[in-house]
């Protein structure tokens, strides 16, 4: 919160000490005049003299005044309206570190509040924040920082936030610090999800020729090893050893072509049938086919799918694709028991209508370099999964022109959320 603006009198501008001390200057004039009792003439003149210096010394006094407290008010009231048009969050402090005025980006941000005005910085960003440690240290050290990169807790969403501790002078003396902070936690989602896709994309091509050169030699195996079994079949029978054997090979090579299909719907995915559809059913289906497993395991599935919802543009199938493998990873994330709760709503952002699809466990949760790779090809939390899971379902989103991102805490759950645009045949044309 900024220094309000001073309010003007009707004589705000007067200069009243530098008036009255003139003033009181004439006055002991005239009276030393008196006093020398000085011819009538001459007194008048020199009245009449003294008098128009005097109007014409006041009348320059006020106008240099005004004009300089004009510009001065003119600047302060620039300065005020820059710190608060710019979205960049601005926070002075003094050299205690008592905050001195926040600008309205950084309350903003931040959630400060009035009551902040006054009092230490770090009471406000408590250690335990990224923000928070980076200004403890600084603080305690005496050092600044440039262009650093933090995390803030922000009720239940974490932002990424860009941050500058500079000097607050004044002709060359230290008074105090500026402290810079700028939201960046879309621009932040935005690049990784660039940098994502171009990944997913050289590993798609990548995973199209491998498949390509493992399938035929696969193909050649399986014909074989079934040729192999009839003939030790029809000429010698075969042991129990020897049928364990084959029975081995045929799992794993059945297994090998169940990955080499995976790549394939990875790589080369399937073309989208677009229809508009409603997503309460397609999830309530989904919810009933998981419900006997959930329970095996000791787990609870709620739902708060709101009525209303518009209809989306979508693949059914695909959709349904990436819903129950998301539904079947929180299942697996709490082996002992927990809560999966699905939400459903309708948003506008920034005049475009959305619907939003949350998935909320109770699991382990991952950390932050798990959350990072969460999506990339090959990548799996649990053993003996291909990693391929989550990357389809990613692409299959992202196809739909949609958004998925992951929230987790270690210790404390997941929460998975599918973003989709709400359009009809012929917008999706136009996009």
């Amino acid at each position: 919160m900024l220094r309000p603006n001073p309010e003007q009198t009707l004589f705000g501008y007067f200069p009243a000490r530098l008036i009255i001390s003139i003033l009181l200057f004439f006055v002991v004039v005239v009276s030393v005049i008196l006093i020398l009792r000085i011819e009538r003439e001459k007194y008048g003149l020199v009245v009449f003299f003294l008098l128009t210096v005097l109007g014409v010394t006041v009348f320059s006094t006020y106008q240099s005044y005004h004009t300089v407290r004009r510009t001065l008010e003119s600047v302060k009231s620039l300065t005020r309206n820059i710190l608060e048009s710019i979205p960049t969050g601005v926070i002075t402090v003094d050299s205690r570190g008592r905050i001195t005025s926040i600008n309205p980006a950084a309350d903003k941000i931040l959630l400060l509040g009035n009551e902040a005005l006054g009092k230490q910085l770090t009471l406000f960003l408590p250690e335990s924040t990224g923000l928070g440690q980076l200004l403890e240290e600084a603080f305690a050290e005496g050092r600044l920082f440039h262009d650093q990169t933090v995390t803030y807790p922000k009720g239940d969403q974490t932002l990424v936030l860009w941050v500058t501790l500079s000097e607050l002078k004044n002709e060359g003396k230290r008074e105090g610090l500026v402290l810079l902070v700028k939201d960046i936690s879309e621009i932040n989602r935005l690049e990784q999800q660039v940098r994502r896709s171009e990944k997913l994309s050289a590993i798609s091509t990548l995973s199209a020729a491998v498949a390509h050169e493992i399938r035929n030699p696969l193909s050649a195996m399986d014909l074989n090893l079934g040729l192999l079994e009839e003939e030790i079949l029809l000429n010698r029978g075969a042991t129990p050893t020897i049928r364990e054997y084959l029975d081995v090979l045929n799992i794993e090579i059945k297994r090998l072509k169940s990955i080499l299909d995976s790549f394939a719907r990875f790589s080369i995915p399937n073309p989208l049938v677009l229809e508009e559809v409603k997503l309460e059913p397609i999830l309530q289906h989904l919810v009933t086919l998981i419900r006997g497993e959930a329970h095996e395991k000791g787990i609870e599935v709620e739902t708060d799918i709101l009525p209303g919802l518009p209809l989306i543009l979508v693949d059914e199938n695909q959709m349904t694709q990436v819903f129950l493998n998301i539904m079947i990873n929180a299942l697996q994330a709490m082996p002992a028991g927990g809560k999966l709760f699905i939400q459903a709503e309708k948003r506008k952002i920034n005049s475009e209508r959305w619907v939003n699809v949350r998935f909320s466990d109770t699991g382990a949760g991952m950390d932050r370099v798990k959350i990072n790779k969460i999506f990339e090809p090959f990548f799996s939390t649990r053993q003996g999964g291909t990693g391929l899971g989550l990357a389809i379902a990613h692409r299959i989103i992202e196809d739909h022109g949609g958004f998925i991102h992951v929230e987790s805490v270690e210790g404390s759950g997941t929460v998975f959320t599918v973003q989709l645009p709400v359009r009809n045949k012929e917008e999706a044309k136009k996009s």
